[in-house]
């Protein structure tokens, strides 16, 4: 089976990626908006399996299906990582947040960037067990402060009112 794909279809492949991102944007958005941070537990479950896909699924099979994954992640992040930012921070404050959070976000990608070019160096596998490590890591600390965020919105709701 093909290996490669024809550099002439790689605008082809990018544009229907970009609209699998798209269509995801807006799935996880309202997904978002119903559930809250289950959205994002859902689409880095997703994320788990990109580099599986890209390494060990042979041929064009695999390079599509990790680019779908990959299109499907970037939807559901650039939407919802918004939006959780927004619900957090008041409006004042938040151009300050999103800068905050993309430079640790963008640090963060470039030092698992030098991790993964690092372990491709030794063997593919050490780069598929790093980064599927690090989204099952992602999905059990969303779950973790899915859970802390209901507990707190719980409490606050059986808080006793003061009528003055």
């Amino acid at each position: 089976y093909a290996t490669t794909i024809d550099v002439v279809y790689i605008p082809l492949i990018y544009a229907v990626v970009m609209g699998i991102d798209a269509l995801a944007a807006l799935a996880f958005g309202i997904l978002y908006d119903k559930r809250g941070t289950l959205s994002l537990v859902i689409s880095t479950i997703f994320s788990v399996f990109i580099t599986p896909l890209f390494f060990y699924v042979g041929g064009i099979v695999g390079i599509i299906g990790g680019l779908c994954l990959w299109g499907i992640a970037m939807g559901a992040q650039e939407s919802v990582l918004k939006a959780v930012i927004t619900s957090l921070i008041s409006k004042e404050k938040r151009a300050t947040a999103y800068g905050i959070f993309y430079a640790v976000f963008g640090g963060a990608w470039f030092i698992g960037s030098l991790i993964v070019g690092a372990l491709y160096e030794i063997n593919t596998l050490y780069v598929v067990l790093f980064s599927s490590s690090m989204e099952i890591l992602a999905v059990l600390l969303l779950i973790v402060y899915g859970r802390k965020k209901q507990q707190l919105e719980r409490e606050t709701l059986s808080l006793p009112v003061k009528v003055e």
